[in-house]
């Protein structure tokens, strides 16, 4: 492996890694802990733990990936669509209430009701999201529903529409049952979450072994270099990769993954690999 000197204030600026570029730097760096005898360091410890907790995380991945390949649920796809029609004509014809019969009248204010209590959220924010997640925000809005305005959906004459609606979202909510993984798996945005948390641990890893060589002298410019070098060089290359990309005036995005075994990437920054 190349090396590459680290001064100590060279992480004062970090981008952000996806699992593999934190796989390679933090087996690299733990290499190099055990050539200079610090395996035992606490360093060493912290990084040892980060390394099990990105393998997971990496497990993880590939598991929704697999999943996202399987044949598509064509039932679960025409429940999820019904449902979305069936809750976005629900909420329509109650915004038209305190149009049409006025907002003081007894329907007006029921809906009113409605539409600042269960029916708050925007309705994208309920049929544009994961399904797992719309799934459990219908069912807390029939809950909400169900308990304290229930008057309301008498005094507009809504009890086929709403009828409807608990029947579209049961039948959504069956159809998504069938798929034990779904129940399992992170959303895409939850394992977002999980990376910027191993982000976080490795920053910690790498403050940690910043404490082992803070100095500006010759002994710890070489120390630094041996166990913060990996994380460098990761580092430099996913500059590169978001300057490339900025010449061509593509979108920033997360850097793609790299060949665990060399720490680069497969098609030299010109393209994405798989995610």
């Amino acid at each position: 492996m190349k090396t590459r000197l680290v001064t100590q204030s060279e992480f004062s600026g970090f981008n952000q890694f996806g699992p593999s570029h934190m796989n390679w730097a933090g087996r690299n760096s733990l290499a190099a802990h055990v050539v200079k005898g610090l395996e035992d360091s606490p360093s060493a410890s912290a990084l040892r733990a980060f390394g099990a907790r990105v393998d997971e995380h990496s497990l993880l991945r590939l598991q929704i990936h697999s999943y996202e390949l399987q044949p598509t649920n064509a039932l679960l796809v025409a429940a999820d669509r019904k449902v979305d029609v069936t809750y976005s004509r629900f909420v329509g014809r109650i915004e038209d209430e305190p149009t049409l019969f006025g907002a003081a009248s007894l329907r007006g204010q029921a809906a009113q009701r409605l539409l600042d209590g269960p029916l708050s959220m925007p309705v994208a924010s309920v049929t544009n999201v994961e399904r797992i997640e719309e799934a459990m925000l219908l069912q807390s809005i029939l809950a909400e529903i169900n308990a304290g305005h229930l008057a309301d959906i008498e005094t507009l004459g809504f009890n086929v529409h709403y009828q409807l609606l608990i029947d579209d979202t049961a039948e959504f909510i069956r159809q998504m049952t069938y798929d034990a993984s779904l129940k399992s798996l992170p959303t895409r945005s939850e394992l977002e979450e999980r990376r910027k948390h191993l982000q976080a641990l490795m920053l910690g890893c790498i403050y940690r072994i910043q404490g082992l060589c803070p100095d500006p002298t010759d002994e710890h410019l070489e120390l630094r270099t041996a166990l913060l070098g990996p994380f460098a060089i990761q580092n430099d290359r996913i500059t590169a990769y978001h300057r490339n990309n900025r010449k061509r005036g593509r979108p920033k995005a997360l850097a793609p993954e790299i060949d665990p075994a060399t720490g680069e990437f497969a098609d030299d920054l010109d393209e994405p690999a798989p995610g």
